[in-house]
């Protein structure tokens, strides 16, 4: 034996009938330099038997990982292409539990007489009205409560987003196609793991079924905040089957109320939280104790001097007209200032963490990501614009951060909104010169004007403040009240309960794939949904994930779904879907849903 030899891997086969080798023992461990190899291979060298196939893969391992992210969203789409338990009799049934649920929660908080000392007293104490006008008064108060309550419940969910482990996304995850915070944010496969002690009470439940019907606002949000784990697992359905009661009670542990108040620091019943909301005044470092609503008074008041008027319009946060002063600067906060604070606190973050603002992330209508342009003069007609803009243009970000100095600086300001900061970004977007400071380039007359890319998405960031008081991407409080219609609508049909229940699931999912199959074919057309529609498109945003890989994969683009369309565009687009439908399917669209309709169906089915 030669010198040194007895150094060389000591390795043994094991050889099949045909001559294969099929297994075989390195013991590499006496060589020199093994201390120092990778983890992985030092485990392959150790001696232990390993099969060939396995030996292959590790070995070839890093050769063929970036071969496999880049398949990784093909094989994602093929699995998308199945509605799967996306839509099922399982999901859809759990989700008119949920609805159910959430018309029994409005029920009791509209009937609670006296909640936040607003009485009942005041419609049945107004002098010279009739019955009907007593009734048509009594239901605006229960609306009232309910409205408050819903307010509540957004700042509620609110508190419980920001106790979810994020990692915020930044401008060079929106410029790298290798981000898995950006580009390869839809691909992952693992979303949060929920369990009974993890569910959030009722009402930040329906504050999150609302976010999750409005799929580019919730895909945007999650995105920005980090919040992969949240989009891609969508409602447990499995969990909240199992804690909503026949009677439609939301009934949880007492170790799943703990574990919220010890997440949040809020009470798990809405109406237990304080009276007041602590926000910092946007002048000075004082904490404001405002109140949720200025319209309760005492039930005594009421009765010793009734109103002839109802006065639901308060000056609470919860309320209509939100207004409060400082107690210690003296500066006035309303609701037209709350957006402008939220305005400058992103542009603070874009500016020392390079957070992106929102509404630049997404290509504006297509609700998906794509990259920014490359570093040069044309990534200012991207939808990356207004963060450059605003980042570059050193006027104008002292003009916005400036803003809220104190009144004394700055006394012919007016009163501040929107408005406002529009105004002192048209003056830059309308002005080659100004683009150009953006740019770093020389002005020159053959300078073009702000191409509608870039125009696109300044209003679509813009979009993302006005009227809007919470921290998302939408008025959460807007969409949880709207959605209030559909659920009503659901619960008068009571398909949960129906003897035919199982027969208009299926019917409904088979219809819902034909609805979409009208969105690919007619990509021009606003597409109107029926009610048994509705919900199986419903059901299937809840599953964000899915969601988007199967629209993106079946009709070719994220389907947004917005519920803010008026009711003359709407009717008329819903006669276009009707006959497209009918011409298709050669079916009716718009057919009777009650349960007597349904049940003849069992006998008479007309899908095929």
């Amino acid at each position: 034996m030669r010198s040194g030899e007895d150094k060389l891997p000591r390795i043994s086969y094991t050889v099949n009938g045909i001559n294969q080798v099929t297994s075989m023992t390195v013991d590499a461990r006496s060589s020199p330099g093994f201390e120092n190899l990778p983890p992985e291979l030092r485990e392959m060298l150790s001696g232990q038997q390993t099969d060939m196939q396995t030996f292959v893969q590790k070995l070839t391992a890093p050769a063929t990982e970036a071969m496999a992210r880049s398949q990784q969203a093909m094989s994602r789409l093929a699995y998308a292409g199945h509605l799967g338990n996306a839509v099922d009799l399982d999901t859809i049934f759990s989700h008119l539990k949920l609805l159910h649920a959430i018309q029994m929660l409005k029920e009791d908080i509209g009937y609670s007489n006296g909640l936040w000392n607003i009485w009942d007293a005041e419609a049945l104490a107004m002098p010279k009205a009739d019955e009907a006008s007593k009734a048509h008064a009594l239901s605006r108060l229960r609306e009232k409560r309910w409205a408050i309550f819903v307010a509540r419940a957004v700042d509620r969910y609110e508190a419980w987003w920001r106790t979810l482990p994020s990692d915020m996304l930044q401008q060079r995850d929106v410029a790298s196609p290798d981000s898995p915070k950006f580009m390869g944010y839809m691909l992952g496969d693992q979303g949060m793991t929920w369990t009974a002690d993890m569910l959030p009470p009722l009402d930040v439940l329906m504050a999150m079924h609302s976010h999750m019907l409005n799929p580019h606002s919730f895909l945007e949000d999650t995105m920005r905040q980090g919040l992969r784990a949240l989009w891609a697992s969508g409602l447990p359905w499995r969990l909240l089957n199992s804690v909503i009661a026949k009677d439609s009670r939301y009934t949880v542990t007492e170790e799943t109320k703990a574990h919220w108040v010890a997440r949040t620091g809020r009470n798990w019943d809405n109406t237990e939280d304080p009276s007041t909301k602590q926000i910092q005044c946007p002048f000075c470092p004082a904490q404001n104790h405002v109140p949720w609503t200025t319209c309760g008074r005492a039930e005594a008041d009421v009765y010793r001097a009734p109103a002839s008027e109802l006065q639901l319009i308060g000056n609470g946060y919860g309320d209509g007209q939100f207004f409060h002063t400082c107690p210690s600067c003296g500066q006035q906060n309303y609701k037209e200032l709350l957006p402008v604070t939220r305005f400058i606190h992103d542009v603070d973050l874009l500016l020392r963490y390079s957070v992106p603002m929102p509404g630049t992330i997404l290509t504006p209508f297509l609700g998906t990501p794509g990259l920014s342009d490359t570093e040069s003069g044309s990534q200012s007609f991207s939808k990356v614009f207004p963060n450059r803009m605003l980042a570059r243009h050193e006027e104008l970000r002292n003009a916005v951060c400036n803003l809220l100095r104190p009144l004394s600086a700055t006394a012919n300001r007016g009163r501040l909104g929107m408005e406002t900061i529009k105004q002192l970004i048209e003056r830059i977007t309308t002005n080659p010169a100004e683009l150009c400071k953006i740019d770093g380039v020389p002005f020159t007359r053959d300078y073009k004007s702000l191409p509608r890319t870039a125009q696109l998405a300044t209003r679509q960031m813009m979009s993302r403040y006005w009227g809007n008081l919470s921290i998302f991407a939408l008025d959460l409080c807007g969409a949880v009240m709207r959605q209030g219609s559909f659920i009503e609508k659901m619960v008068r049909l009571d398909w949960l309960h129906s003897p035919s229940g199982q027969h208009t699931a299926n019917r409904i999912i088979i219809k819902y794939g034909r609805f979409l199959q009208v969105m690919k074919r007619f990509p021009r057309i606003l597409a109107v949904p029926t009610l048994d529609v509705d919900l199986a498109w419903h059901t299937h945003q809840l599953n964000p994930g899915h969601y988007y890989l199967y629209t993106l994969r079946e009709v070719g683009k994220f389907i947004n779904h917005d519920d803010k369309v008026g009711e003359t565009k709407l009717s008329e687009a819903f006669a276009r879907t009707s006959r497209i439908y009918q011409t298709l399917f050669r079916e009716a669209y718009n057919e009777c849903t009650c349960w007597y309709c349904e049940g003849k169906g069992i006998s008479s089915p007309q899908w095929s």
